[in-house]
This record gives structure tokens, C-alpha cells and sequence, in this order.
């Protein structure tokens, strides 16, 4: 039955939309990453950037984006000052370090749709693409409101001329809260009054023009919104580039089923309160693990520990050797290999990070790491000067792997944590401990965490999960992708002739093992439910109905 509903439920998270649209949205460009109230590490816009109205330093050569719809600009070390975290929502308080306009020292910012927004499901993502010397565009993709479903794509593009232009696809809208669009060099830029960007244009002497939008207001879909600097202010117009028409995907299929788990905090403060005291244990059951929440007890090192590194390292990797091998679901594994940023795998090889680097936790990363293991992953920095050691050591047929009083990054501040890794070499149990998890988020390189196991290769990603409501749970054997519902070509017709127009439902699963009986439902709306229906009701936790009629 259930596989039944999954086919009706996909079916119902697919709108056609045949109509031109301003922007460009096919490509991109390369994924930062995924995650709720995250900030990314610096990316080079290709070009020195100066902003209009930008007392002081007026030279910019990088960017820092966040999940929630605004990006800051900055140096190449990341550097914010008095600048919004990774959580901000947004705010046109005058000069508060979560505003639009920001105190004298902070950064400029631009704000496309800044707000409480989640980018960690499904296709969902913010990605960066640069052309050196000419543009720097993020476009924040398929992305949600926080706890709503309805997805936008949305993007700002840094022209090294000095202009920003703010693209908006047709899916535009606001569902609930506040959202502010604008953009302020600010650095102690005086607050205006609020603008109507459309149908502008919008004149303006400051370094600094906003406008703010609440549900059902949002009237920008399908539109551009471009900013020329005017001295020390800006003129912004609405411009069109209209593409062709095309198909547009609105949500997405229910269940991804993975072969991994994992728990993404998008920063050290919220890693805090969901880990510290807290432990996860996984014991094999099948290909996979038996995960469940609390039942671990931390277990001091003794003075006969051993340190995992000769020297104190950052971002290193070392190899340890029980006396016995231990039990795996990919066999019995000599050595355990302890990678310095908090994780431990088994492989041939070193671990890798997906072409990633390995201090900031990224959901597609850990995913598709080369090695099977278990992840705490974190930056820890245990060069850093009043640091204590990652040490490891074997009792009573249990390999203990101890993060002891280690700093974690920023250096230079004293922020230490303790994790505790446990292998049972008869049983193959694994049991993650953590006695206290720093709560600092000022390392420029983020202070995520990411809690979880993968086995090796590829992995569907189903989403970061609340491990403290979630477990228990038991792994999948296997990757299982949703229902995914396309069409072609694109609905492009002349006054002579028109587009057939081919829709095509992936990912179908058997209506019963070894039936070899695929059942699926298209299903044609002339009106749409942009809120979404629950499903819950059908059976089908999680998932909405788009379709109105």
C-alpha cells in the first residue's frame, strides 16, 4: 500500500509551467553546500569589488553566504565584523550586527530574500559560480521558509562594474514572517525609510535601499531587480530577460531511503544543546547498524593512553591497530583509521571528502566519502596552543578513541571539547560519546558538526535528521532515490504549431518485491495548493499534495 501512495504522492509534486521567466537558473554553478542557518566559508568573487556608499574600506574580494538569504562581502581571510551569524534572520534595527545596516566596521551586505530558510532536504542547495573579472552569482536553490514546503529559487549576481542585479524564479513568495530584500554598504549606513522595488525605479543618495515583504505580499516572481551604483547611492530598476518557457519542478518526491544517517548542527551553539551529555550507540543489524539515542557511558583515559599523533596536529590522519581485528558489516578490519576532525573509517586508503575539504562539515560530502565510518565531524585544532590530545587505547576488548580536552578552531581561544569513540572488537558495537561540546561560532571556517555513519561510495542523501527524536532507527541495506516526475521537451509552440509534451516518472518501485508490477499516477491540476495538503492523514508522514484539483 505504501508504495502505491508514494507513486500518487510524487505525482503530486510536479508543476508544469509553461511561461517565460526573467533569470537564469540552469546552471548554478558548484554546490556550497546544504544546511539550516549555515555560514559559508569565503568564496573569491574573481575580481576586486567596490561597493557604492562604502565608507572606509570600499575593495572587496570575497564573499560569505549564508543559508538565510543574504551574503556578506569580505576579504580573502573571511573576515566579519559586527556582521549576522549564520542564524540571523534578518532585521532593520539600526546598527546591530544581525541587521541590514550594520555598525561602523561591518561588512556590506546583500539580501535578495532574507529570512528563516532551510536548504537541507532534497534538492535543495546554495551554489556559487564566478567568471573572473566580469561576475560572482549565488543562487539559492529549491530552497524552503523554515517548517513549510513551498521551494524558491532565488539569486544575486555581483558584476565587477559595480552593479547587483537580484534574480527571482516563478515560484517566488512569501509563506510566513518577514522577509527584506535590499542591499547596504553598511559600515553605519544610515537607516531609509522602506522602498517599493516594483515598479520602481527606486532613487537613492545613501549606500543602502530595502523593502520588506510579509505573506502573500511578495511581488517579485519572474522579475530582476538591478542596482547601479549612483555615486554614493544606488538607482534600481526592474528589468525582464525573458528565456524560453519552460518545465518547472515545485517540491519533490517523499522518501529517499539511505544507507547513512546523520545529524547536521549548523553551528557549534546549536551542536551544543543537542550533544553534549549525550551519547549514540549503533550495533549491527544486517549491512548496517541498529542506531539508537543514549545508553553510552563516557570512560576516562588511563595514564596508559596513547596519543593517535606523534605531534599535536590540525586536520591530520592516523592509523591505529587493535589487538584484534575489528567486525564490520564490509568485513574484519586491521586497523581503524582516526582522522583528526573527528571521525574514524576503515579502508584501503585515506579517507576522502568528496573532492570537499575536511574541516567543514557538508552533508554531500560525508555522503559520498570514500571510506565507510563513523562521524563526530568537526574542526578540531589540536595544534593550538593549552590543547589537550586525541588519544586512544584498548580495555577489556574495547578500543577507546578520545578527543581529551581539545581546542577546537578559532585558535587562539580557549574552547575545548571532549567526544569519545568506542569499538567493541567482539561485538562490533560502536558507541559515540560527547562530555562537552564547545559552544564558540567564531572560526571564519564555520563551527558545524555533523554526527553520522555512511559506508563507502555514494550514498541518497534523505536528509539531516533530529537524532534525538529519530533513533532508533535501522540502516538501509541499500540507497532507494523518491518518486521523481519529469517532463520534455520544453512547452515552447508558435502560432502554427504546437509541443507534445512527454511526462516521465522515475524511481518507481515494485507494488510488491519480485512482482516485476509498476504502478504510477499523473496526475493534471488546472488549479494549484501552494501551502500543500498534509498527507499524514493517507498514511504518508511528511508528505504534501500540490495539486487543487
Amino acid at each position: 500500500m505504501n508504495r502505491i501512495l508514494a507513486c500518487l504522492s510524487t505525482a503530486a509534486f510536479f508543476a508544469a509551467a509553461a511561461t517565460a521567466q526573467c533569470g537564469n537558473f540552469t546552471s548554478p554553478g558548484t554546490l556550497l553546500g546544504q544546511g539550516d542557518d549555515t555560514l559559508f566559508v569565503a568564496q573569491p568573487l574573481g575580481f576586486t569589488f567596490t561597493m557604492a556608499g562604502s565608507a572606509g574600506t570600499t575593495t572587496w574580494t570575497h564573499v560569505r553566504v549564508s543559508t538565510n538569504g543574504v551574503a556578506m562581502l569580505t576579504d580573502a581571510a573571511g573576515t566579519l565584523t559586527n556582521s549576522p551569524t549564520g542564524t540571523s534572520y534578518g532585521s532593520i534595527a539600526a546598527a546591530t550586527a544581525g541587521s541590514l545596516y550594520g555598525p561602523a566596521g561591518s561588512n556590506p551586505r546583500l539580501a535578495p530574500f532574507w529570512g528563516d530558510l532551510d536548504s537541507t532536504g532534497a534538492g535543495n542547495g546554495v551554489f556559487f559560480s564566478t567568471v573572473p573579472g566580469v561576475s560572482a552569482k549565488i543562487t539559492w536553490n529549491n530552497v524552503v521558509e523554515w517548517n513549510t514546503a513551498p521551494q524558491k529559487t532565488f539569486a544575486v549576481e555581483i558584476f565587477a562594474n559595480g552593479n547587483i542585479e537580484f534574480s527571482y524564479g516563478a515560484g517566488m513568495q512569501v509563506v510566513g514572517g518577514t522577509k527584506y530584500v535590499g542591499i547596504s554598504s553598511a559600515n553605519g549606513t544610515a537607516v531609509p525609510a522602506a522602498s517599493n522595488f516594483t515598479p520602481g525605479p527606486v532613487v537613492s543618495a545613501g549606500g543602502a535601499q530595502h523593502q520588506l515583504f510579509t505573506a502573500a505580499q511578495f511581488d517579485m516572481a519572474n522579475n530582476v531587480l538591478q542596482f547601479v551604483p549612483a555615486g554614493a547611492g544606488w538607482v534600481e530598476t526592474v528589468t525582464c530577460a525573458l528565456n524560453a518557457a519552460s518545465h518547472t519542478n515545485y517540491g519533490a518526491g517523499c522518501y529517499n531511503i539511505s544507507d547513512s544517517f546523520y545529524q547536521l548542527s549548523a553551528d557549534a551553539a546549536i551542536a551544543s544543546a543537542a550533544l553534549q551529555g549525550q551519547s549514540v550507540v549503533l550495533t549491527p543489524a544486517g549491512g548496517g547498524y541498529l542506531a539508537t539515542f543514549g545508553g553510552g557511558t563516557y570512560v576516562a583515559p588511563t595514564g596508559g593512553a596513547l596519543n593517535v599523533f606523534a605531534a599535536p596536529t590540525d586536520d591530520g590522519e592516523a592509523s591505529i591497530t587493535p589487538t584484534l581485528p575489528f567486525p564490520t558489516a564490509s568485513g574484519p578490519q586491521a586497523s581503524l583509521r582516526v582522522h583528526s576532525n573527528g571521525l574514524v573509517s576503515w579502508g584501503a586508503a585515506a579517507q576522502t571528502f568528496n573532492g570537499g575539504n575536511n574541516y567543514t562539515p557538508i552533508a554531500a560530502n560525508f555522503l559520498n566519502a570514500g571510506n565507510a565510518g563513523v562521524w563526530a565531524w568537526h574542526d578540531w585544532a589540536e595544534q593550538d596552543a593549552g590543547s589537550g590530545r586525541i588519544k586512544w587505547e584498548e580495555a577489556a576488548g574495547v578500543v577507546y578513541v578520545t578527543w581529551d580536552n581539545v581546542d577546537n578552531y578559532p585558535t587562539g581561544v580557549a574552547n575545548t571539547g571532549t567526544m569519545q569513540f568506542q569499538f567493541n572488537l567482539s561485538s562490533g558495537v560502536v558507541t559515540m560519546v560527547w562530555v562537552t561540546v564547545d559552544t564558540n561560532t567564531t572560526s571564519t571556517f564555520g563551527s558545524a558538526h555533523l554526527v553520522g555513519w555512511s559506508p563507502a561510495g555514494a550514498s541518497t542523501n534523505a536528509g539531516s535528521i533530529d537524532l534525538a527524536t529519530a533513533l532508533p532507527l535501522v540502516t538501509s541495506a541499500s540507497n532507494i532515490a523518491a518518486i521523481s516526475l519529469s517532463a520534455a521537451p520544453a512547452p515552447v509552440s508558435t502560432a502554427g504549431s504546437g509541443t507534445v509534451v512527454t511526462y516521465t516518472q522515475s524511481n518507481i518501485p515494485e507494488a510488491a518485491p519480485a512482482s516485476g508490477v509498476y504502478i504510477g499516477v499523473t496526475i493534471i491540476s488546472l488549479t494549484q495548493d501552494l501551502a500543500g495538503t498534509d498527507l499524514t492523514f493517507f498514511g504518508m508522514p511528511g508528505c504534501r499534495l500540490y495539486v487543487g484539483s
